[in-house]
Parts: C-alpha cells; sequence; structure tokens
C-alpha cells in the first residue's frame, strides 16, 4: 500500500550535508558518468537512487552548481512525496476505520479521496469493490428478508402455518438479531402443534367414520363425519359423505317400503307382482339377501307350476333386460333361475360369470373413487390443483354420473385458468424487461419488473433485477478503469494457477460489466479446472478411504487394489505407496491372526446360534468366511439358519393372522372367541406380552359385564312383574324368558313362565289340535271352531306351541276369519331354533276378532315346515 523504502528519507535528512572541499579534485570522466546516471534516475522518478548519485556528484566536483540544484530539487521532490503519503496514509486509516464500522458509505468517499491521492495504489480500489459487494450482499439479503417477512405474513393470513414458519425461520437466518421472526416463529410453533392436534383428530375421526360406513353402520357414521366436519368446517369431504349417507337412508326407507308391498302381494299368492317389487327392491340394494331369497321362492313357485320351456325363454329374457339396464343384482338372480329351469344350458352360466366379474369391478373401483376424491380434496386444501385435478379427472371416469367431482373440476379450472392467466401476463411483462434490460434501459425495466412483482409478489427474479438495476444506476463513472485494473489481478492470479483467489477478482469484473463476457468465460473455465481437480482428488480420496476402511477390516487384498489405484490417479502421493509396503509387511505375519480371527468369529457366532440370535449369528458366520472362504462349516451354519428364519417368518405370519382376528372379535366384541384366539397366539410365542394383556381385558369385562347382566335381570324381572299383575301375558311371557337369558342360574323366571303357560292351559276354551300337525313349506294348515263368546273375546290370548324343522328362519302368517271371509291375521317369525317355542298372541286386541263371529284360525308357512303341537284360545282374568 505505501511505498517501500520511505524510511529511508528520513535518514537522508539527517545525514545529508552539501559537498565540501575537503574531497579534492575528482577525475571529470568519473564525474560525467555519476552526473549522466543520476540524471537518469532523476527521469524515471527513481529519486532515492538520484538523491545518491547527486550526492557522489557533488563529492567528486564540489564546485559544480548543476549537481548541487539537481540535488536540491531531489530532495524538494522527496519532501513532497512524503507529505503525500502521510496525506495518503492518514485517509487509508479513516477509511479503514469507517470499514470496519460498516459505515460503507462514508468509507468508500474516503477510499475514493484516497484514490486521488495516490492514483497507482491499487488498495482503495479494492476497497470501493469490496464495499459494492457488501452493499449489495446487504441489499439483497434485505430484500430476501423482507420477501420472507411479507411471504410469511401472507401464509399466516391463509392459516398456512407450515410454510408460514419456514418463511420467518428464513427471515431469522438473514437477520438473527431481529426479534418479530422469533415472535413469529414460537407463535406459529403453538399455532402448528394445535393445528396438528385438531388435524390429528379429524383424520382420526375420518377414519372412524370411514370404518363405520365401511361396516354399513350409516347413523353411527354421519354422527362421525359430522364430529369431523364441526371440526374443519373447510374440508368438503365430511359434507360430500354426509350427503351420501342420506341418500343411502333415503333410498333405505324407499327400500323397506316396497319390500312390505313385495311381501303383501306374495301372501295374497299375487306372484308375479310380487316378484316384481322384489325385483325392484334388489335393485335398491343389490346386496340385501331378502329380496334374492324372495325371488328365488317366487320363481321356484312359478317353476312348480309352469312348463320349463316356456319359463327359460322368459328368465332369460328378463335377464338379458336386466343386464343391458346394468341391473347386475337381478340379472344375477334371473340367469340363475334360468339354471334351474334348464341346467344343463350354458348360456346364463356364462353370463352370471361375466356379471360376478363386472361387480368384483365396481367394488375395486368405488373405493378408488373414494380414495381419489379424499386425495383430491387434500391436495385442493394445500392449492396443488394440477395434482388435486388428477385425482378428479380419476373420480370422474371412474363414477361419470357423480355431480361432486364434476364441480370440484369446473372449480379446479376456474382457478387454473385465472393462474395461466396472471403467469401469461407475468412472463409477457419479464419478457419485456428483459429486453429493456439487455439494451441498458434501466429505468424503463425497473417499472416494468415493478409491474411483474404486482402480479406475482412472490416471484424472486423481479426483485432481484430491481435490485440489480439500482446498483447499476449508483455505480460511479470509474467502471471501465476498476474493471480493467480488476481483470489484471485476476488474470495474474490465474496464471499463477491461484483459482479461488482469480475467481473472485473475476466475479468482481463481472460485477462491474455485467455484459463482458471474458470473466464469465474464465469464471467457467475455472470451475471446470477446479472440478477437474476435485474430481481426481475426490476420487483418489475415494480409494484411499476404501483402502483404510479394508485394511482396518483386515481385507489386505482389497485395500491393495485400492492403493494402487489411488497411487494411478496421483502418482506422487507418498500415503499409498507407504501402505502398500506395510501391508506386505502385515502378510508376512498375518496367517495366525487370521484364523484366530476366524475362530473368534465361529465361538460367537455359535454362541448367538444357541440363543437363537439368528441375525447376529449369520453375520457373524458371513464375517467368518471372509477370513477363510474356503471353510464348509460356515455356509452350512447359514444355510441351516435361512431355514430357521423361514419357519420364524411363517410362525411370525400365523401370530399376525391370529392377533388380527382376535382383534377383530374383540372389537366386535365377541370376547371368549377373541379370548381363545389370544391363547392361541401365546402359545405360538409365549414371551409376547400383548396376547396376555388383551386375555386379562376380557377378563375383567367378564366380570364387569356379569354385573352389568344382573342389573338388567334385575328390571327384567320388575318389568315382567308388572306385565304379569297388568294381564299382558304375552309381553310378560317374552320379558321372563329375556330375564332367564340373562341369568340362567335363578329359577324364578322358569317358574313364572310355567304359571302363565299353565294358566293359559288352564284359562283354555278351545282347543283347536288336539294331536300333532306338520305344516311343510310354504303350506297352509286351517283350523275351524265355534265363535267365542263375546264377553270373553277382548281378553282372548292365541296360546300355540311349534317347532321349526327347516333349520332356518322364515315366518308364519296368522290369519282368522268367519266362512269365507279373512277378518284379520298377524305375522309370526320363527327363529332358527330346534327347540320347542311357545307362541302368546293378544289376538283380542284386533277390533275384528271381539267384533265379528270368527270360526277359523288358518296358518301358512313362508319358506319353511314347521311342527304345531298347541293351538289354543285362552282368555285372560
Amino acid at each position: 500500500m505505501v511505498l517501500k523504502n520511505f524510511a529511508i528519507i528520513f535518514l537522508i535528512f539527517i545525514v545529508f550535508q552539501f559537498c565540501g572541499n575537503s574531497f579534492g579534485q575528482s577525475d571529470g570522466t568519473a564525474y560525467q558518468s555519476v552526473i549522466s546516471q543520476a540524471d537518469t534516475y532523476f527521469a524515471g522518478g527513481d529519486l532515492i537512487n538520484a538523491k545518491a548519485s547527486y550526492q557522489y556528484a557533488c563529492r567528486l566536483n564540489p564546485e559544480d552548481k548543476y549537481a548541487k540544484d539537481k540535488l536540491q530539487e531531489t530532495l524538494d521532490k522527496l519532501r513532497a512525496k512524503i507529505a503525500v503519503v502521510d496525506q495518503y496514509t492518514t485517509v487509508i486509516s479513516e477509511a479503514d476505520k469507517l470499514f470496519r464500522e460498516k459505515d460503507f458509505e462514508q468509507a468508500k468517499l474516503k477510499y475514493i479521496e484516497a484514490g486521488y491521492i495516490m492514483a497507482d495504489e491499487s488498495y482503495p480500489g479494492d476497497q470501493i469493490a469490496e464495499i459494492e459487494r457488501l452493499v449489495y450482499e446487504q441489499e439483497m439479503n434485505q430484500k430476501i428478508y423482507d420477501d420472507a417477512i411479507a411471504n410469511g405474513e401472507k401464509f399466516y393470513k391463509y392459516r398456512k402455518y407450515e410454510k408460514a414458519r419456514d418463511e420467518f425461520v428464513k427471515a431469522n437466518q438473514v437477520h438473527p438479531q431481529e426479534a418479530y421472526p422469533k415472535e413469529k416463529m414460537a407463535e406459529l410453533d403453538s399455532l402448528i402443534a394445535a393445528t396438528t392436534k385438531i388435524r390429528s383428530a379429524y383424520y382420526e375421526t375420518i377414519a372412524s367414520a370411514d370404518r363405520l360406513f365401511g361396516l354399513k353402520y350409516y347413523e353411527n357414521a354421519r354422527q362421525e363425519y359430522q364430529k369431523a366436519a364441526d371440526a374443519k368446517p373447510d374440508e368438503d369431504y365430511p359434507a360430500m359423505r354426509i350427503t351420501e349417507i342420506d341418500e343411502i337412508l333415503l333410498k333405505k326407507n324407499e327400500f323397506d317400503q316396497t319390500i312390505a308391498l313385495a311381501d303383501e302381494f306374495y301372501m295374497n299368492k299375487n306372484l308375479a307382482e310380487a316378484k316384481t317389487k322384489y325385483q325392484a327392491a334388489l335393485k335398491i340394494y343389490p346386496s340385501e339377501s331378502y329380496p334374492r331369497d324372495m325371488i328365488d321362492k317366487t320363481n321356484e313357485s312359478i317353476r312348480s307350476s309352469g312348463n320349463p320351456d316356456e319359463l327359460y325363454p322368459v328368465s332369460i329374457s328378463g335377464a338379458d333386460l336386466f343386464l343391458t339396464e346394468k341391473d347386475y343384482a337381478n340379472a344375477l338372480v334371473e340367469y340363475e333361475n334360468a339354471v334351474l329351469i334348464k341346467p344343463a344350458e350354458s348360456y346364463p352360466k356364462q353370463k352370471i360369470g361375466e356379471i360376478n366379474e363386472l361387480l368384483n369391478k365396481s367394488v375395486a373401483e368405488e373405493l378408488e373413487y373414494n380414495q381419489s376424491i379424499q386425495r383430491g380434496g387434500q391436495y385442493l386444501a394445500n392449492e396443488d390443483f394440477k395434482d388435486a385435478k388428477s385425482e378428479f379427472e380419476k373420480a370422474s371416469q371412474l363414477r361419470p354420473d357423480a355431480v361432486y367431482p364434476k364441480e370440484k373440476l369446473r372449480e379446479i379450472n376456474v382457478k387454473l385458468a385465472e393462474l395461466e392467466a396472471r403467469q401469461e401476463s407475468y412472463d409477457q411483462i419479464i419478457a419485456l424487461a428483459d429486453k429493456l434490460y439487455s439494451e441498458a434501459k434501466y429505468e424503463q425495466a425497473k417499472i416494468e419488473y415493478q409491474n411483474a412483482l404486482k402480479l406475482r409478489p412472490d416471484e424472486k427474479y423481479p426483485a432481484d433485477k430491481i435490485v440489480e438495476i439500482d446498483i447499476l444506476l449508483n455505480k460511479g463513472l470509474n467502471a471501465e478503469k476498476e474493471y480493467a485494473e480488476t481483470i489484471a489481478n485476476a488474470d495474474g492470479l490465474y496464471n499463477l494457477e491461484q483459482y479461488e483467489e482469480a475467481k473472485l477478482q473475476y466475479m468482481k469484473a463481472s460485477y462491474i460489466k455485467t455484459k463482458e463476457e471474458y470473466p464469465k468465460e474464465r469464471m467457467l473455465t475455472i470451475d471446470s479446472i477446479v472440478m477437474t481437480r476435485n474430481n481426481t482428488l475426490a476420487e483418489y480420496n475415494k480409494n484411499i478411504a476404501a483402502g483404510d476402511r479394508w485394511m482396518e477390516l483386515k481385507d489386505y487384498a482389497t485395500a491393495k487394489e485400492k492403493y494402487n489405484e489411488a497411487i494411478k490417479i496421483m502418482p506422487e502421493e507418498k500415503y499409498p505407496k507407504d501402505k502398500l509396503v506395510e501391508i506386505e509387511n502385515l502378510i508376512v505375519g498375518n496367517e495366525l491372526a487370521v484364523q484366530d480371527a476366524y475362530n473368534k468369529l465361529i465361538e460367537e457366532a455359535d454362541m448367538h446360534f444357541g440363543k437363537k440370535e439368528y441375525d447376529q449369528a449369520k453375520i457373524k458366520y458371513q464375517n467368518a468366511l471372509k477370513y477363510k472362504p474356503e471353510e464348509p462349516y460356515p455356509p452350512l451354519r447359514i444355510t441351516v439358519l435361512d431355514s430357521l428364519s423361514r419357519e420364524l417368518e411363517m410362525l411370525q405370519d400365523k401370530y399376525s393372522v391370529i392377533i388380527a382376528d382376535a382383534d377383530v372379535m374383540f372389537k366386535s366384541k365377541k370376547y371368549q372367541e377373541a379370548k381363545t384366539k389370544y391363547i392361541a397366539a401365546s402359545a405360538i410365542f409365549p414371551e409376547e406380552e400383548y396376547p396376555k394383556g388383551k386375555i386379562e381385558e376380557i377378563n375383567v369385562h367378564f366380570k364387569t359385564s356379569n354385573q352389568q347382566n344382573q342389573q338388567a335381570y334385575d328390571k327384567a324381572i320388575a318389568d315382567a312383574d308388572k306385565f304379569f299383575a297388568s294381564g299382558i301375558l304375552d309381553q310378560a311371557l317374552d320379558t321372563y324368558r329375556n330375564a332367564r337369558n340373562l341369568n340362567s342360574e335363578e329359577t324364578y323366571p322358569d317358574e313364572m313362565i310355567d304359571r302363565i303357560l299353565k294358566k293359559l292351559d288352564e284359562n283354555a276354551i278351545r282347543d283347536l289340535a288336539p294331536a300333532m300337525v306338520t305344516i311343510e313349506i310354504n303350506g297352509e294348515k286351517k283350523f275351524p271352531f265355534e265363535p267365542v263368546l263375546v264377553s270373553d273375546r277382548k281378553s282372548n290370548f292365541l296360546f300355540i306351541k311349534a317347532t321349526n324343522k327347516s333349520e332356518k328362519e322364515f315366518k308364519i302368517v296368522l290369519s282368522f276369519g268367519k266362512g269365507g271371509t279373512k277378518n284379520g291375521g298377524f305375522m309370526i317369525p320363527v327363529p332358527n331354533q330346534t327347540e320347542e317355542k311357545e307362541y302368546i298372541i293378544p289376538i283380542g286386541k284386533q277390533y275384528n276378532w271381539f267384533s265379528q263371529d270368527n270360526d277359523w284360525i288358518s296358518l301358512v308357512t313362508q319358506g319353511g315346515s314347521v311342527e304345531i303341537s298347541t293351538v289354543k284360545i285362552s282368555k285372560g282374568d
């Protein structure tokens, strides 16, 4: 920075003395030579040597005036130069102090001043370039900070808390001393935790609702979806599901009404109408078994009374029509009916196979549809319109009739159109701004970049370009000189192969004159050179590291290969050569060490094997093979281990299946079956705590359940006693039976049941079936009797004992009337049980019973056969 040898000048003033006579006469030729050399030094600005030469000339010729005058002139110039250096040093000290204090504007002015004082010094220019770099960096950091704060506030406003926090973290990294980002980060941490909790509860509720929906517990599922909608009102999925459930429940009501009408037609032997209604019901709920069973019964009745050649084409025609209408449930039933009519025909069997494939595909598509709807909603909530569109398009393809995905696609297309239009305008403005920038029309370019930012405030590019323009507009007029000096410095460093320092200088030059290609090309060249160097060094280090690693593992052959590869890459390096010598020395005495290591590993492997620690044992055997690959023992043990591992995996799979079945039974409250499964799982892996815990939990439940059963038993007895006291014998009998089921050890319910049955038997006024009667499937039995006295009719009970002979549940239609007229009736459900069951029917409560002189009762079985031992008309007290 300061010219060398200036300290000598001060010595000159002290030791200097003018020429004196004591030196005597000098040789004229020598004098002229010294004067000539002194003048050369003076003309070249080398004042120190000029001063010394003129002094020497004065000594050679003390009387010569020229030498004395030039000596004085030289001394005057040296004094002036010392003053300049002092001034320069003072200004530089002030500039450096301001630079350290980061007062860059004032420091820059001082460095400029110092440059004017000593124009040949490079230091001020270097510092000015550094200041501009730091100011640019500060401006860029401030822009990053401001953008991060603005983006954070925007994300915060729209409740995108994770994205907001990322922005405030970015701001905090730029300016760690600022309190505001830290405050917002702390606030967002609380909000994210709360939001995560709500989201977690939401997804748990959705999962519960989906599970209930899948089990067809629609009312319970609707309640769960409503909870989810209340927790997150902005989510569409729960509302969609609620609407779907409401439609399902509406369909269920329609289904129930259709079934009731079909049953009435069936009871009245109007089979064609009954079948039509059952088919309509099956079209509403294709998976329901009852309408399908009744269609089968109806078809069976029709087949028993018709000609197969006539019935078969009718059934096929109906099935084909249903298939054309995509009513697969009814089509399937009709094709199955056609098979029963003509078992040898292949056409209906082929159609049945096609329908089953379609139904399986439909179930899979429904599941995929629901998943696409849910994923699409999540993408839409995150403003990921592209993926959201893809999911809703997929859902719409799966269910073209569904309105919801189409509505969402319309909404997304509007959003995408808006974004596309905004992006198109943004791209056009950026293109114009870039063109203006390339033409150095910076003010106009700045306006266009600002317009682009209004459209896309989150974009970094226009903001960065605005900062660049501001810096370019504020640059001084010394760019050309600074550029030339910087390029000269950079080229010098480049030639010395000091590439990192050279690249910094080229970067500085490129910043000074952004359109110049030379520094950019040089930086690319440096990057290529450095990359080649780095790649070479990286490859060398990779082989050295690998060699060292294999050395640690005592795999000297592989280590040797790696060190040789390293030598090929960098032949001058000493380290790999030393390692090769070390390997040669180690190999000589390594055989015993190898055997010891092998024996130790085999011993450890056998120990792990004995403890059933198969994975650790296998690793040890494999490691032993590295030392002695030819040994047969480790591979043999590894084969055994693989076999044992497969067996263990099979046991684990079996255990997992049993546990899964047990968990399903446990959730379904089938505790005894679940307990049996948990006991079986515990037998496979006795050390597992989970099945033991579930068994203990079930035992506790059984204890609690017994207490609850006792309370239910006491209530049932109290209710039954009330019914009995009030003469409502049918309800009293059912309630005593319920109490008996709750507590089979109590004798009181049986006593009261016997008492009621005995009472009905004793109060019997008509015995309609004195002998055992069997009514076959879809058969009818009519019981005539003398009309009951009017005074006894209102208290009448019909007392029936019957046994199900069909091993399935069905119904009996009970009718009563007078002569050829039916006056009323009841539907009696017959459970699937082999024991005889008593039925008490309060027939006296029907108006047409006590108002008419009824003289017959009939029983018609629907889908089953029954054995009747008792049919009595009894009266109450």
